[in-house]
């Protein structure tokens, strides 16, 4: 099968959006693309706390990625994380808990974080 067919046959892929227990995905998931909250007190809306200690912030990401990798990913799945690079540093054991990285990728940028209202 060529990559094209690969690509237009619907049953080979599947976007699903969702948050964790509130509705399950259709099926075992193969890519996990996740931007959590940073925790650096952005207001994020109601229900939604972004100013936790680091202790629960971390068990908040643990639960989540330990989650994701028993109940919603398939044997092969990866897993992207889009955060800053210390906070990804500082949970590395976290995230090398379960999931096999193979490559960490950094987006420099400019910041712009603070100029919302």
């Amino acid at each position: 099968m060529c990559r094209s067919d690969w690509m237009s046959t619907e049953e080979n892929y599947r976007f699903w959006n969702g948050s964790l227990g509130e509705q399950d995905p259709p099926s075992k998931a193969s890519l996990v693309i996740t931007d959590p909250p940073y925790n650096i007190g952005i207001k994020y809306g109601p229900g939604v706390n972004d100013r936790m200690t680091e202790e629960e912030y971390h068990g908040l990401m643990q639960s989540t990625l330990t989650s994701l990798y028993e109940d919603y990913t398939a044997d092969d799945a990866h897993l992207f994380i889009i955060h800053y690079p210390d906070a990804i540093a500082s949970m590395w054991p976290i995230l090398t808990e379960q999931w096999e990285f193979r490559q960490w990728i950094s987006w420099v940028y400019p910041t712009n974080t603070g100029h919302s209202k």
